[in-house]
């Protein structure tokens, strides 16, 4: 009898530390599966929805990077959209709606142009420049409203105004060319060539020598050289876009692939170059 005792206490012994170590294992796959793909989105949402959580807009940053690096499932994102929405409308704080708009930008869902809609007559700089931004990526605009992105264009923000041309062009905003032909007498440089290449871009001819000149620029006190660079290649994206071709304007793309503005510049006018000769 005292034997079997003996034998026990040894068992006894190893099942406490046994059940410990299952309890702790248990404790990080809990800890695991909440972070992980199908709920570690909705704690997030439910951070940005509770009373007592102080800092909303470390959730709606940490959703903005977990959606652009993570796959949600396709049934959830209208509920997603919406429970972004609402937070949108309710909370004060610039901070956590610029990260709304950008965690919105990554999703794929018509509802989501009611948020940037309203984001668009925001005065906070940096919600607005990622509305624009998102509108900008939007493969289908409907339900955007692109008046209030044209009424940008009067913006003291070069940045800002060069995102919404580049905006307009890419969904075809005809009625923008007026305003774009009047910024051609813009005192800002920036703001004057990104408006000649939307012209342009909308085939208003005469804007070419304008755009001519974006291909001369240096880098100086007003430019630098990465800025110089971002106004080729977007000009040659307004190219892209235009509707009125002619040989004048399919020869300057050539002189440009023949140039030495660079690898960058140089290989994007070669790449559109074949592009716009397809039959």
């Amino acid at each position: 009898m005292a034997e079997n005792n003996v034998d026990n206490k040894p068992v006894s012994g190893i099942l406490v530390p046994i059940a410990i170590v299952l309890g702790g294992a248990l404790i990080i796959w809990a800890i695991t599966k909440m972070l992980s793909s199908d709920t570690g989105y909705k704690r997030l949402v439910e951070e940005l929805h509770s009373k007592t959580f102080g800092n909303r807009w470390v959730a709606a940053y940490e959703l903005s990077k977990y959606i652009s690096s993570s796959q949600i499932p396709e049934e959830d994102v209208p509920w997603l959209v919406d429970q972004l929405t609402t937070v949108y409308e309710e909370s004060p704080d610039p901070r956590t709606k610029n990260f709304i708009v950008l965690t919105l930008g990554a999703l794929d869902h018509p509802g989501r142009s009611v948020v940037f809609n309203k984001a668009l007559n925001e005065t906070d700089e940096k919600i607005l420049f990622s509305s624009v931004i998102a509108i900008g990526n939007l493969k289908n605009s409907n339900g955007i409203d692109f008046q209030s992105v044209i009424k940008l264009l009067d913006s003291d923000d070069s940045g800002l105004v060069q995102v919404a041309i580049l905006a307009l062009i890419s969904h075809n905003q005809v009625e923008a060319k007026q305003k774009m032909l009047t910024l051609l007498e813009s005192s800002s440089p920036a703001i004057r060539y990104s408006a000649a290449s939307g012209a342009l871009a909308f085939g208003e001819l005469s804007a070419l020598p304008v755009v001519k000149e974006i291909f001369e620029l240096k880098a100086s006190e007003q430019l630098d050289e990465s800025q110089v660079q971002a106004l080729q290649l977007n000009a040659l994206t307004a190219l892209e876009k235009s509707k009125n071709l002619n040989n004048e304007v399919l020869n300057f793309i050539e002189s440009l692939s023949q140039s030495d503005l660079g690898l960058v510049v140089q290989t994007r006018a070669k790449q559109l170059l074949i592009m716009l000769k397809k039959p």
